[in-house]
């Protein structure tokens, strides 16, 4: 992992204004920022990630139960540093802390983005790696995994409202994406960016798309929904599983994250994604 001094937020915005690759990544309604190689985010022991963006939106490592326990992570030096989520078993999570900046996400264009090198351990199976989940049954979830589909894995980003479940899948069937097979890690890093796009309202269908990699696998269409998570709710807003205890171990991320950031209010533009993707694609291997 980088050596840098402390482990807080004295010196986070240091961490953002240049990455590992030399240049700057987009920090504009940037709400939320997580790296897994930095020190000021996570130390490779602790329970608590600290958010680079000064918003506070920090993250725990958990499980469905709520133990604070490392053992089902590991840190990784290799490529800047990473989280490995080393287990298939115990349903282990990164709860994302903090309320302001989630709780209305649903009714504004907001960005994912991530760094990940997931492992494929099943068939037709999907990988939770990003949930914002607000009860049961459906009502108000948001939630992207990785669908393995016959010989490969490609991104499905769900649409769940009320009691409705759309999924949306991007790309086809035929391209592995991240470049893993059945029973191994993938042999490489991905930079993965969902982008949804449309008006702050509750009244109008938005325009989803995913890029790898710097580049557009597809766009759709979804409702657009509230995807209200109240503060009360615990575990609401993960990084890797869902957060309930019916789901099995088979919908768990498995595999490595390097980082994970959130914007809020802004749709990242091609441009910029490709700015964030060249940033840091030195750091990962990546030409």
């Amino acid at each position: 992992m980088k050596s840098m001094a402390g482990f807080g937020g004295g010196v986070a915005s240091l961490s953002m204004k240049t990455a590992a690759g030399g240049g700057s990544i987009v920090t504009d309604d940037l709400k939320a920022y997580l790296d897994f190689g930095d020190t000021n985010s996570w130390n490779g022991s602790s329970t608590s990630v600290n958010d680079l963006s000064g918003n506070s939106n920090g993250a725990t490592l958990t499980t469905n139960d709520g133990s604070a326990s490392t053992q089902y992570f590991s840190a990784g030096s290799g490529n800047g540093g990473y989280i490995r989520f080393n287990t298939s078993s115990g349903y282990p999570k990164i709860r994302r802390d903090g309320t302001d900046f989630f709780d209305d996400m649903g009714l504004k264009p907001f960005t994912l983005e991530f760094w990940l090198r997931p492992y494929w351990a099943g068939n037709d199976i999907n990988y939770q790696f990003f949930v914002n989940h607000a009860g049961s049954p459906f009502t108000h979830n948001f939630r992207i995994a990785l669908k393995v589909d016959g010989t490969h894995m490609q991104v499905r980003g769900p649409h769940l409202i009320g009691n409705s479940v759309e999924w949306k899948f991007f790309g086809n069937s035929t391209t592995n994406y991240f470049n893993v097979s059945s029973n191994s890690l993938a042999t490489q890093w991905t930079h993965l960016v969902y982008v949804r796009n449309g008006p702050p309202d509750a009244s109008t269908n938005y325009k989803t798309e995913v890029f790898i990699n710097g580049n557009s696998i597809g766009s759709n269409t979804t409702g657009y929904g509230s995807y209200n998570q109240p503060s009360t709710l615990a575990n609401g807003r993960a990084l890797g599983n869902s957060t309930t205890t019916e789901i099995g171990d088979s919908t768990q991320y498995r595999g490595d994250l390097a980082i994970y950031r959130f914007y809020l209010n802004r749709a990242l533009s091609s441009s910029e994604i490709t700015q964030n993707f060249d940033a840091e694609k030195g750091r990962f291997g990546l030409s």
